[in-house]
């Protein structure tokens, strides 16, 4: 069935349930096992049972990866005063958790109590809430992404933490001029292609930017090329797979350097969190 894409969008937008959330509607999903199947088996059961492709691998996130949502929700004070006084309700669906765990009502305040406490989301929480989002939508899932690669792989995986705030942000294509997000998701896209010149003409790229984009480029190039994500100045700490369960990451800013631990508490709470509650169908 053939479904004009104006037709595709309009369904997009009346099935959101607060805001713009679910912000992904139409996701992948699991085919039949047929020869014309993609995904006919959970992703996370093709990683346990080791039927997965044994290459080496480049994975990470940025520092502020949540900032993509968390400005629609401090665009309008009406929606970050709702948001704080119904969390309960719309954190689900917002969060993209709704039909991962059991006992959504306990988690949702676990969730409401490791990020904010006992204090109000309102304009001083803008942080907490960028975590938040950082964590439910893209870290967690990564954090996970690496430690089944490393268990069920021989191949190694690199990952990084992205921490550099040029000039050009994904945050101002969102239309956030005034205030800084930090590094938003798709951030590093702007090192890696001409993002800002088709994208943000009226920025400008500065020395540093220009140096940042010389790296990520020659990382990944080399990656591609070798399996090994390295730069050719002897003076640049090498960037070293993840070895043992510190989870050692390579941290691509104004001092690039290898740390260990990354993340470490926000990580071990949603560790916990899907321990205890998540559904067995997302296992």
């Amino acid at each position: 069935m053939h479904k004009n894409p104006h037709q595709i969008v309009e369904a997009d937008i009346n099935l959101r349930k607060w805001s713009i959330d679910p912000t992904v509607t139409f996701k992948p999903t699991i085919e039949e096992d047929t020869n014309d199947g993609f995904i006919t088996q959970p992703p996370s059961d093709l990683i346990r049972s080791g039927n997965f492709s044994k290459v080496p691998l480049i994975i990470g996130m940025n520092t502020e990866e949540g900032s993509m949502r968390t400005i629609g929700i401090y665009r309008d004070p009406f929606v970050t005063k709702y948001f704080n006084d119904h969390f309960e309700q719309v954190a689900p669906v917002s969060l993209g958790i709704e039909n991962l765990y059991s006992n959504l009502g306990s988690v949702v305040k676990r969730i409401r109590d490791f990020y904010f406490k006992s204090s109000p989301i309102n304009h001083h929480a803008r942080l907490n809430v960028i975590d938040m989002y950082s964590d439910a939508r893209f870290n967690s899932g990564i954090d996970e992404t690496v430690r089944l690669h490393k268990k069920h792989a021989d191949s190694e995986v690199f990952l990084y933490l992205f921490g550099h705030r040029g000039a050009g942000s994904y945050s101002e294509m969102q239309g956030e001029m005034s205030t800084n997000y930090g590094v938003n998701h798709c951030d590093e896209l702007f090192y890696l292609f001409p993002y800002m010149e088709t994208h943000l003409p009226f920025k400008k790229p500065d020395a540093f930017d220009n140096r940042i984009s010389k790296v990520f480029t020659n990382l990944w190039t080399n990656f591609a090329a070798t399996s090994k994500p390295t730069l050719t100045k002897d003076s640049v700490p090498v960037w070293e797979p993840v070895a043992t369960d510190r989870l050692e990451f390579y941290f691509i800013g104004q001092s690039s350097h290898m740390g260990t631990n990354l993340l470490m508490k926000r990580l071990q709470f949603w560790r916990k969190l899907n321990k205890e509650f998540r559904k067995p169908d997302y296992d």
